[in-house]
């Protein structure tokens, strides 16, 4: 019923297991079956059998690369669009035992209410933007490479010169000698690695949500974020940016992140998904349950932090208003579990690095708030806050969240006026961060990583129906959670 002509504006694809290791992707002009198979610490996949027109025929990664390129192509459809890595992003999302029957993958431009929106397998709303600079890292400014957001988790540990786990195992859960976490999917980004034996002693990490690396790079190179413009000339940036996993949303991925797994791996299925267990189901963007997404990760991998402590036992880590925070020392969301209050600052301000033009619109003045308190923690955390630190020495691994760029983009669009004001607040923020890292006598000794946690695409106003209406018509009782992962009565 999905893949039926009349919903080809909203559906792009259908995903689904047919079997242990076998799966279908299937749209109105054809389908792809395809197996995996053990590869080492990896995975193989081999296709079955194609009819009509394979939707996963493009996985070209460097489809749309540059603004201007995907300006020109505005809301593709499937035989103009990309889905890079597309068999390893489709098949680790039915891995775990809360997965759902079927994945609905929404056709670039479709809208659900957001001028910007992602959560597809499409490039454009994949691809994340991605810097590093610093210790250890190399200085060949914008190169024509490509990472995924389960590559960050290896590359922290890689550039601190951890050891390989002692038991840690690979993407198919077999053992992995090379493994540097407990559970690793990803493989340290070699672009960021001089090879050279070099290693920091501080590795900070910035998120700038919803990204599109498309804008971040241009938006560098045309003077709207020029803490981000020297970065990457004193660092390396992949053109390609780093591709996120499926579904391509914030939940799924700062926890990808921070762990170096898939979804169906590290137990955050979605921002929205059914606990069949539990018989109930999960939306981590509700704020009574956005704090303690952390208990949602699975025992048997570790986070960044966990990771940290295990190979450097005396390190210190911290990170601000972020989900993925098990195991840290310090950390926003810890502190409002064990009862502190919401530490952000009146709606009226002041906000030093703001831009004024935009402080009446409501989302923008929240993220703002949210944004300036997480400088605030980081400032303090390096030495150069308005109050203690919350840890006796500098962290080892720090991680600090910034949600504007993501509330900005969905707002007006990812090529929209109130986007770069959103970038560009943002960049003054790390500036100020990455000064305080300075005058504490750091540089050198420190790397810093800038990425986004999933892309941006701009939306079509008439593409707006849904396809809730057509399940009922045709009788079948499905439980549709994060626009796209359907369970199945």
């Amino acid at each position: 019923m999905l893949c039926q002509p009349e919903l080809d504006g909203v559906v792009d694809m259908v995903l689904r297991p047919v079997a242990e290791n076998h799966y279908r992707v299937a749209n109105s002009s054809g389908s792809i079956e395809f197996t995996r198979t053990v590869a080492g610490s990896g995975w193989d996949f081999s296709v079955l059998a194609v009819d009509g027109v394979d939707p996963l025929a493009n996985q070209d990664p460097n489809w749309f690369l540059g603004l201007a390129d995907e300006q020109a192509n505005p809301f593709p459809a499937n035989p103009t669009n990309a889905y890079p890595d597309a068999f390893a992003r489709c098949t680790s999302v039915f891995d775990h035992a809360s997965s759902p029957d079927l994945v609905v993958i929404h056709r670039s431009g479709h809208r659900f209410g957001a001028v910007g929106d992602h959560g597809s397998l499409a490039v454009v709303q994949s691809r994340a933007m991605c810097v590093a600079a610093g210790a250890g890292v190399p200085q060949d400014g914008l190169v024509d490479a490509h990472a995924r957001t389960v590559d960050l988790a290896p590359t922290v540990m890689a550039l601190l010169g951890a050891a390989p786990h002692p038991n840690g195992v690979g993407a198919n859960g077999l053992p992995d000698p090379t493994a540097l976490l407990a559970r690793q999917d990803g493989q340290p980004i070699e672009a960021f690695l001089t090879g050279d034996g070099t290693a920091a002693e501080h590795v900070v990490v910035f998120l700038m949500d919803g990204l599109n690396a498309n804008v971040a790079y241009d938006t560098a190179a045309n003077g709207g974020a020029p803490t981000l413009a020297g970065l990457i000339e004193r660092g390396t940036a992949l053109r390609g940016g780093c591709l996120a996993s499926l579904p391509t949303v914030t939940l799924a991925n700062h926890a990808s992140i921070m762990t170096g797994c898939e979804p169906g791996h590290h137990g955050i299925l979605h921002n929205e998904w059914l606990d069949r267990g539990a018989g109930q189901a999960h939306n981590l963007l509700d704020p009574t349950q956005m704090f303690g997404a952390s208990d949602h990760l699975v025992a048997d991998i570790e986070t960044i932090h966990e990771a940290v402590h295990r190979a450097f036992p005396n390190s210190l880590t911290a990170t601000t208003f972020e989900y993925g925070d098990r195991g840290a020392d310090f950390s926003t969301f810890a502190a409002m579990r064990d009862g502190a209050q919401f530490p952000i600052p009146p709606k009226a301000g002041p906000f030093p690095d703001a831009t004024e033009d935009w402080l009446a619109e409501s989302a923008y003045n929240f993220m703002t708030r949210i944004d300036t308190a997480s400088t605030d923690q980081a400032l303090s955390l390096w030495g150069s806050g308005t109050t203690p630190s919350p840890l006796p020495t500098l962290p080892t691994f720090a991680f600090f969240n910034f949600s504007l760029t993501d509330e900005s983009a969905h707002h007006g669009g990812p090529h929209s006026p109130i986007a770069a004001a959103g970038i560009a607040d943002t960049d003054r923020r790390i500036g100020r961060i990455i000064q305080a890292i300075d005058q504490a006598g750091k540089t050198d000794s420190t790397a810093v990583i800038v990425l986004a946690d999933h892309g941006m695409e701009t939306t079509s106003a008439d593409q707006t129906a849904g396809f809730a209406s057509h399940l009922e018509a045709a009788g079948i009782d499905a439980q549709d959670l994060g626009h796209g992962f359907l369970y199945l009565a």
